[in-house]
């Protein structure tokens, strides 16, 4: 009977100090801040703010965990609890959405870290500018049009984004506006290319004969920017 006693004594102790060393470990964190246009200082509401863990293994190797995910008020304030343990690395992330762009994370990060305890941090969201592309081409004979948008990032790598696109040989005249979202302060090429389809007896497709019509604009965040195609 002792004997079962003292185990049961061992066992309780044994969890009281294990639970002592979680308590520890883990600490309540708080971040909170405001999310602003980076142009105007306005707040931005309806922006998500997440925090993720990060947890770097051997040979490069890494996962993470969603923590937890708020939007922020119309004032552009948000405020973050959690829980955080001793181990990993916590990165607080903008989610970029229609509206607006993350464009603040630092370089080569996914976020921004965080320490256990209270953190204060405000962010930046870069708002989108509309371009309008008006187009009344021919495809002169041609099978092929397309129209498309190269942008480059700060890192010098190029974006390419789809506008306009047709195949269809009976249509040769193309007539359409649409409006596409871009980054501000940025430079952009605004690209039209009409080419001929030829399926090979490979059973491949080449496209020949192509002609290439250029747009360049500087796309400023104060501007109302159109670009025409004949």
């Amino acid at each position: 009977m002792q004997k079962i006693t003292y185990s049961f004594l061992i066992s309780v102790l044994t969890c009281v100090v294990s639970s002592c060393d979680t308590d520890k470990e883990n600490a309540l964190t708080i971040v909170e801040g405001t999310v602003t246009n980076r142009y105007t200082s306005q707040p931005a509401g309806a922006v998500r703010v997440s925090v993720q863990r990060y947890i770097y293994g051997n040979y490069g190797t890494s996962r993470f965990d969603s923590i937890t995910m708020v939007s922020t008020d119309p004032a552009g304030r948000y405020s973050l609890s959690f829980d955080a343990a001793s181990k990993g690395e916590y990165l607080v992330k903008v989610e970029t959405n229609q509206d607006y762009y993350a464009l603040t994370t630092p370089p080569e990060s996914d976020g921004f870290k965080v320490q256990r305890g209270l953190n204060k941090l405000n962010l930046e969201v870069t708002p989108y500018k509309t371009v309008t592309v008006n187009a009344n081409s021919s495809k002169n004979g041609k099978t092929n049009i397309e129209f498309f948008l190269i942008a480059w990032d700060q890192k010098g790598s190029d974006y390419r984004g789809s506008i306009f696109s047709d195949s269809a040989r009976t249509s040769q005249r193309i007539v359409f506006t649409k409006t596409v979202k871009v980054l501000p302060n940025r430079d952009y090429r605004f690209v039209k290319i009409t080419s001929n389809r030829l399926r090979l007896n490979s059973g491949n497709v080449e496209y020949r004969d192509e002609t290439w019509d250029n747009r360049y604009r500087t796309v400023f965040y104060n501007d109302t920017t159109v670009v025409n195609f004949n």
